[in-house]
Parts: structure tokens; sequence; C-alpha cells
């Protein structure tokens, strides 16, 4: 039984990821915080493969000795589009230090275990023919994706960077544009929106899950090696915002209230994201309107 290693765990996309591993036959285990809230980790984890992470080096090495994977999809993160004097250390050490801790708890432990490496497209903003990343945020993500780049060439590990979108589904907690469209038709104000032209990359969460499970096979098969240390866009459908809630409205049947230009936008911006290479042998299998079907009618149309 191969032994999955998963950072990032109670996020949306770490627990849909941990669930899909478990339900598969991998025998994974999870890195969190002692102040992790428990209930957002994937459902049928056994306790011993829960392993703490205090914020040391020591407690990282400790969770590789223990667990010693064969694949480790490393997601966790932290996203803030701006920064501050109270959140520049939690930014660092989210999207920056866990990582490098990882990378040397693999040095220690003398691990030898392919990598998924999460990223976001906001690390590839557009701007007169040059690549740059939007924020503190996503630069972070960009070293941590050359340190992890250093740290596989020298380990000679198997590795690839996957892009992520937004992606939408059951049961999601965050404060999104699809949890907010949801909550819209419940609610008798106006949801106030931004640019309606503004383009976004809409992925299924199950979608974006094959991708990375896929990822992690492709890793741990004898591939050809020009497979690894590449980047990939686990891109979905795009369309504006305001198809969007036409698309939306036209599948519910219901109209929704929509106040645009409610808020102004930053002049650095992503109107359209950027577009990488697509995963081999990837494609979503949930159409956009399947997706949206599913993950509306229960909560809207009951309600209307």
């Amino acid at each position: 039984m191969q032994k999955v290693f998963l950072t990032g765990a109670s996020s949306f996309l770490g627990r849909s990821l941990g669930e899909r591993l478990l339900d598969t036959g991998y025998d994974l285990h999870v890195l969190a915080r002692d102040s992790t809230d428990l209930a957002r980790l994937p459902s049928g984890l056994r306790s011993e493969n829960l392993h703490i992470y205090d914020g040391s080096t020591g407690s990282m090495v400790s969770a590789l000795n223990s667990s010693r994977p064969d694949l480790i999809f490393h997601l966790a993160s932290l996203y803030l589009r701006d920064t501050s004097v109270d959140t520049v250390e939690p930014l660092v050490r989210s999207n920056l230090l866990v990582g490098i801790q990882l990378m040397e708890a693999i040095r220690h432990a003398q691990i030898v275990a392919s990598i998924v490496n999460f990223g976001t497209y906001t690390q590839y903003y557009q701007r007169q023919g040059e690549i740059e990343p939007l924020n503190v945020y996503a630069a972070l993500k960009n070293a941590f994706a050359d340190i992890l780049d250093l740290y596989a060439e020298e380990f000679g590990l198997r590795h690839l960077h996957l892009i992520l979108y937004d992606s939408y589904g059951a049961g999601d907690w965050r404060e999104k544009l699809l949890p907010a469209l949801k909550q819209g038709f419940k609610s008798e104000t106006a949801l106030r929106l931004s640019d309606p032209n503004l383009v976004i990359d809409l992925t299924h969460i199950d979608d974006v899950v094959s991708a990375a499970v896929l990822a992690g096979e492709v890793l741990g098969t004898d591939t050809p090696s020009h497979l690894s240390k590449c980047v990939y866009s686990i891109s979905g459908d795009r369309l504006s915002l305001s198809e969007l809630v036409t698309k939306v409205e036209e599948i519910t049947g219901c109209t929704l209230s929509v106040e645009w230009h409610a808020y102004p936008l930053p002049n650095k911006r992503i109107n359209v994201p950027w577009l990488g290479s697509r995963l081999p042998n990837w494609k979503p299998a949930i159409s956009l309107e399947e997706g949206l079907k599913s993950y509306l009618v229960d909560d809207v149309l009951r309600n209307h």
C-alpha cells in the first residue's frame, strides 16, 4: 500500500483530496497544526496517521520519520491578497517556511518520495508581455517552487507543480464567488460584485482532485523524466462574471439581484488568468453546466 503525506489537509481541496486517497486505498498521513479544526480533516483518517506540526522543523522531521511516505502532496498555504504588519509572518511561514522545513525533513529522514506541489495562477500575472507574481503571496509561492526544484535536483526526487484556479463543489465553506452566488439566491439583498467583464476559470473540485491523483500516479511510474519539474494548469471553464451570473440564472430559473462595480478593484489585477500546459491525459469530466446544477439545485431550487 502506497504511503501518502498530505499538507494543507484541512483546506477544501485538501479534505477532498484526502478522502479520495483514502477511498482508493492509499495509506494517508496528514500534517496538521494543533489548532486545526479536526472536523475539516478528511473523514476516515486514522488517528495514528495525524501528525501534529508545532511550527518547528523538529516536528516536521518527526512527522516524516513516522510516516516515511512514497508520495507527498504539498498543499499547505495561506492566501492574503495584501500584506500588513500583522500578516507578514504567517504569510512567510505558511507559504515558504513550511515547505523548506518539509524539504529539510526529507533530507534528514533520507526519504525518496515523489512530490506534487500546488501553486496558483496569481504567480503568473502578465504585464507588457512579462510574467511576474501578482502579490507577496504569489511571490512566496514562486520562491518555494524554485526552492523545491533545487532540493529535488539535489536529492533526485521526481516532482511537478500543479497550478490551481477557482474550484467549487458541495460542502465548500470558503468565502468564494460561487458560495456567494448561492447565498445571493437566498437573500433579498443585492449581491455586490466587481467588474462584470473579469474572467474566471472554474473547475469542479472532483476534477481538481482527479488531476492531483493522476499527477501522483505519473510521478510514481517509470515515465520519461521530462515530466518531472514541469508546471501544469488545472484549468476548467472560462467565462466572465456576467456570463456566470447569466448561466446560473438559466440553470436555476431564478433571477439574481446583482450590484455591479460595487467596490473598486486594485490597479494591479488579473483580468484574464494565465493559461499554461494542461497535465497530460487529464481533462475535466464534469461540465460547467452539470457541475453548477449539482452545486446549486439542492440549496437554491428547493427554496424557490
